[in-house]
């Protein structure tokens, strides 16, 4: 497959909110726009944002792979998409034994980017691969959105919360190895409440009258920070108010836990290509 001029992105969750910001912003700056979401109004939703630019039409996606594999060329993936909890963790206890979770969110919030990650590297390899040996592949950004309920605690919805730490943990992880095997850097941003409609009833009417909630333009300045700058690698920036906070790594409380996570390739790295390769023999 022939390679396009034309910087091409990927967003889920781009009908709606922050992934059709998004959306619109890349479109003015230039790309071709894959759109991802399960939303009904997702066509529609596309047609009117393709409308805006002169660039390829932007394009709902019914199957990740098939998202993937029709880009032909891939340089940003923005990972979206979320839902909130969809089980109650409160709920009244019955003599009777319980049901196993719905694990929906989970499958959502984080088992699809896990799976888009994949995906992303993977084609991006196979772009590489493909590319003639003079042209320069650009560097690839995979940008998470998990909100501030990734770090701070969220007793209303504590599936979802678990699942956006998850994503911190996995970003953290894996972004440093990913920006020197392949030149993907790996960063998630973690916005506070942005006043997007979709909130349930009465939510966003009492966040907007507190004064705590965040414009979009905070995270679109989030955006285009991560997608302009080359060196960072599994970091976290919350976006709040009108401020933007890198948030580290959380600090040593001695000097164990230290030595254990900072000497991977002495440590563990050995025991586990052991183990993968016992695996593989088996």
């Amino acid at each position: 497959m022939a390679l396009t001029k034309i910087p091409t992105a990927i967003a889920t969750g781009a009908a709606s909110g922050i992934g059709l910001a998004l959306t619109k912003r890349l479109h003015q700056a230039g790309y071709k726009v894959y759109m991802a979401d399960i939303s009904p109004q997702g066509s529609t939703v596309a047609s009117s944002v393709a409308a805006l630019s002169r660039q390829a039409a932007t394009r709902t996606l019914i199957h990740p792979y098939r998202l993937f594999a029709d880009s032909g060329r891939i340089d940003v993936h923005a990972a979206n998409a979320g839902i909130s909890d969809s089980d109650d963790m409160y709920s009244t206890v019955s003599t009777s034994e319980p049901s196993k979770p719905n694990l929906k969110t989970l499958d959502v919030d984080f088992n699809g980017v896990l799976y888009g990650l994949r995906l992303f590297v993977h084609y991006a390899r196979k772009q590489k691969a493909e590319s003639a040996p003079e042209n320069e592949t650009p560097q690839k950004k995979f940008i998470v959105t998990s909100p501030q309920m990734g770090i701070y605690r969220f007793t209303t919805n504590p599936i979802y919360s678990a699942a956006k730490y998850a994503l911190v943990g996995l970003v953290r992880s894996l972004g440093p190895t990913f920006l020197i095997s392949d030149n993907i850097a790996v960063n998630a941003i973690l916005p506070a409440f942005i006043d997007t409609g979709l909130g349930p009833p009465g939510l966003i009417e009492k966040v907007r009258a507190s004064g705590n909630s965040t414009s979009m333009e905070t995270m679109m300045r989030a955006y285009q920070y991560l997608l302009e700058e080359d060196t960072h690698r599994g970091k976290i920036v919350e976006a709040s108010g009108e401020n933007l906070y890198w948030r580290e790594h959380p600090s040593f409380q001695d000097g164990i836990a230290k030595w254990l996570v900072e000497h991977p390739e002495g440590v563990w790295k050995e025991a586990y290509e052991q183990k993968k390769a016992s695996m593989a023999a088996a």
